[in-house]
């Protein structure tokens, strides 16, 4: 095994493993099918040498809690050309839509590239008794998320990073990180995060 394959093992090893003293998340990479999904994810990425990481804020009830990959929902999963190429079976039991994720991957359809992607807090963070919700994370959700970030770093080595949204782009300002702000799909973000993508893909080529 290559000492990248054994640093991805490492890093989802040290996710599942993981927990906060908050009981308001769910880690979802207890689910063996899930961890299993983020190590191709992370994998297939490793082969294409990405020059750019994106970070968002944290997995969705409908869509990275379902895959246990960053910013993709099971349908992107089942039916996106990106991921139905691979030879890499992905474990996915729901037909789930969610909105940004579709956003994002139509965007880099349209801009013809796949960034590596992560969050800010790697957990799925939930109101109060209610898993079926998504709620912003906290500042302790962050700080446990920033080594994890790091970690990326390291084992991919990105030349550019951009935060989407305020929540990732805190997260990188704390992280003292040179990185670039894109304005986040939801809430009629699509637009802005669609030319944000395009201005940074346009600089950095």
């Amino acid at each position: 095994m290559s000492q990248i394959h054994l640093m991805i093992d490492r890093f989802v090893d040290k996710l599942t493993t993981s927990e906060l003293s908050s009981k308001d998340y769910v880690n979802f990479y207890g689910e063996s099918s899930l961890r299993k999904n983020l190590s191709g994810y992370l994998s297939i990425m490793q082969t294409q040498s990405p020059s750019l990481l994106l970070v968002g804020e944290a997995p969705g009830y409908l869509g990275g809690r379902l895959t246990g990959i960053p910013f993709t929902s099971p349908r992107i999963v089942k039916t996106h050309p990106y991921f139905a190429r691979r030879s890499r079976r992905f474990l996915i039991d729901s037909n789930q839509s969610e909105q940004s994720a579709t956003i994002v991957w139509e965007t880099f359809a349209t801009l013809d590239v796949v960034p590596l992607c992560w969050n800010a807090f790697p957990f799925h963070p939930h109101l109060p008794g209610n898993t079926q919700s998504n709620r912003p994370p906290k500042a302790d959700e962050l700080a446990f998320g920033r080594p994890f970030i790091y970690d990326l770093i390291q084992i991919f080595q990105p030349r550019t990073i951009a935060a989407v949204g305020r929540k990732a782009e805190k997260q990188l300002q704390q992280l003292d990180l040179p990185h670039t702000y894109i304005r986040h799909p939801s809430r009629g973000g699509k637009k802005a995060f669609v030319n944000g993508l395009r201005k940074l893909l346009i600089a950095t080529c």
